[in-house]
Parts: structure tokens; C-alpha cells; sequence
């Protein structure tokens, strides 16, 4: 098994375009991602979000923010949450 790191990268879900830059900004980077929808709450309203999940070793932190960065600006946001969790992984 791999140490990696799951990060989370949760942003409102803006449009599909909004989505479009965020997916292919995201692939330029990693290979493999995964992109949830689901409805979240900011300062107490109900909106549209995205969850964007990457698994990757450690040494890349430096570009998973980098690309959260991007991404808060794509969709011209005060703020993305990014949540990193240690994670052991294995393909089977």
C-alpha cells in the first residue's frame, strides 16, 4: 500500500462552463480526479457545490493548491475549502 493524500477541493458549482475550466485546469495536473455535486451551505445559504477529489503522494500539496487557487478564481469566489486527509491506497 501508498501513502498519498486525498484532498478535497469544495467550491460553489457555478455553471458548466464555470465546470469546464475547472475540469480541464484539474487534468492538466493529475490523471485521475474526481468531481462530486452535491448542495452545500455558505453563511448560512443553500447553494450548488462541487467537490473536486484528487489522490496524489504528498509532494504534490504544492500544486493541489495552486490549483484550489485557480479554481476560487475561476468561479470568482471569496474562498475554497481544501481538506487534506493521509490516506494508505492500493489499485487491485
Amino acid at each position: 500500500m501508498k501513502n498519498n493524500v486525498k484532498f478535497e477541493i469544495m467550491t460553489e458549482d457555478k455553471s458548466a462552463a464555470i465546470n469546464s475550466l475547472i475540469v480541464r485546469h484539474v487534468a492538466k495536473y493529475f490523471p485521475a480526479f474526481t468531481i462530486q455535486k452535491h448542495t452545500g451551505f455558505w453563511i448560512g445559504a443553500c447553494e450548488k457545490s462541487l467537490t473536486i477529489v484528487i489522490v496524489t503522494p504528498p509532494k504534490n500539496r504544492a500544486t493541489v493548491y495552486e490549483v484550489a487557487a485557480k479554481i476560487k478564481c475561476f468561479g470568482r469566489q471569496d474562498c475554497v475549502l481544501v481538506v487534506e486527509t493521509k490516506v494508505k491506497t492500493e489499485f487491485i
